[in-house]
């Protein structure tokens, strides 16, 4: 994917969970929080059942990458 992504000469950054989790308040918390700050920051992101946890911390690292970018 690193390779595609070079060849096709968009810029990535690597990223820890610690990193981008501090940004959004989420050291410490519960793993569902994650879930609720999404939905609060994207309300119409389908994000209503507690299985959305790995959506919702997709969302926010997108998010995170984005301001980066700003």
């Amino acid at each position: 994917v690193l390779g595609a992504l070079g060849a096709l000469q968009f810029p990535v950054v690597e990223v820890t969970p610690m990193k981008w989790k501090r940004a959004f308040d989420l050291i410490g918390k519960e793993k569902d929080m994650a879930r609720t700050v999404a939905q609060q920051l994207m309300p119409q992101a389908p994000l209503s059942l507690k299985k959305h946890c790995g959506r919702a911390d997709a969302l926010l690292l997108a998010m995170y990458g984005h301001r980066l970018r700003e």
